[in-house]
């Protein structure tokens, strides 16, 4: 039987608990550190880019993209944006190898 999930905002309930689900709306609500552990277990890494000398990630969690800003000199998360629509790959599609056999 599957056990039914929901997502917690607050910092009591966030720890050893786990979300398969949330509206982009709550995950923006959560702490950074936090929304860090929910990419971290849960998102599909989609790609990598650099802006501003910064690295960017892109991920993929329960239905909406965040790009993940990275601090210049470190590997510590200086933001989030969270994308619900809209999305540009520009950047992202460089690194993006497809075999040969696909044309």
């Amino acid at each position: 039987m599957k056990k039914k999930m929901r997502y917690f905002e607050s910092s009591k309930e966030q720890k050893g608990r786990y979300m398969n689900t949330m509206p982009a709306s709550s995950f923006r609500s959560l702490s950074l550190s936090f929304r860090n552990n929910l990419l971290t277990n849960d998102g599909l890494l989609l790609g990598k880019k650099y802006s501003n000398g910064r690295l960017v990630n892109l991920y993929q969690l329960y239905g909406f993209y965040v790009e993940v800003f990275f601090h210049k000199d470190s590997d510590k998360v200086s933001r989030m944006k969270v994308r619900e629509q809209g999305l540009s790959m520009e950047g992202y599609l460089e690194n993006v190898c497809l075999p040969a056999d696909l044309f």
